[in-house]
């Protein structure tokens, strides 16, 4: 699976010292996001003091009065991705299923910094032709492996119907008429200008027409789950985008080094 990395740029304007913390560097905070609840340490939340989460004066905000905790109406499944930059030592990875406009537009909301930000509006800039092209690419394999299974399906039951059908009745019908036969019964055209007359022929013919609707059925289902995840930006398991930015280590300024991507 291939992945995308993109250079960290370090920006000197936001490696401003922390106002304060309102948790020890041990403390446990709990994250509820639209009712799925996240944990981490205050000091994970601390590499990055500029963001909405890092910085706890903004993020007092969103803290329920009652439970304590703090509380986003957001999506938790993208929420995941969000601490993972955190918690990873600083990359950003856009989960497969999120588009890269949905993921730009959290990477804004949770201030993740305008590297990342940066990079995610290259992204939708450019996300329309790559993810065709990606699809396109995605869709070889399967495509040729059924193309494949075809040819062969279409060369054995040409030779049992030519086999049990051969000379029976007047027929006479050659062995490329059978697989002429065989790709119209596979492809569930039917044309009915060659049909068998013996037993066998018809039982060979039914399994030759349940055979092609079976393996049109898992084309469509491939085809059908490929376009869906160009549609959300990572057709054909293209890969997650990864951002390497420089984080904050221990509140303290200076814009860090950016670690490589694994």
């Amino acid at each position: 699976m291939s992945t995308n990395i993109y250079p960290a740029v370090a920006d000197t304007a936001e490696a401003a010292p922390l106002l304060g913390d309102d948790a020890s560097a041990s403390e446990i905070l709990s994250i509820n996001v639209s009712g799925r609840r996240f944990q981490t340490r205050a000091a994970t939340l601390r590499r990055l003091p500029l963001s909405l989460l890092g910085d706890e004066q903004r993020r007092a905000a969103y803290r329920d009065p009652q439970s304590g905790e703090l509380f986003f109406d957001r999506s938790s499944d993208r929420f995941a991705a969000v601490l993972h930059v955190f918690q990873s030592g600083g990359h950003v990875r856009r989960p497969p299923h999120v588009s890269p406009h949905v993921f730009l537009d959290d990477v804004r909301f949770y201030q993740l910094g305008a590297a990342v930000e940066r990079v995610a509006q290259v992204e939708v800039a450019g996300g329309g032709q790559p993810s065709i092209q990606r699809l396109a690419k995605s869709l070889l394999l399967p495509i040729g492996a059924i193309g494949l299974i075809w040819f062969i399906a279409l060369l054995v039951f040409a030779a049992l119907m030519y086999w049990a059908e051969h000379e029976v009745n007047g027929y006479g019908f050659t062995y490329p008429q059978w697989m002429w036969f065989a790709l119209a019964t596979l492809t569930t055209v039917g044309y009915g200008d060659i049909t068998p007359l013996t037993t066998g022929g018809k039982v060979v013919g039914s399994l030759c027409a349940c055979f092609g609707y079976l393996t049109t059925t898992m084309l469509v289902a491939v085809v059908v789950r490929k376009l869906l995840s160009c549609g959300s930006g990572a057709a054909g398991g293209g890969g997650d985008a990864t951002v390497p930015v420089a984080l904050e280590e221990g509140g303290k300024g200076g814009s860090g080094d950016a670690k490589s991507a694994a």
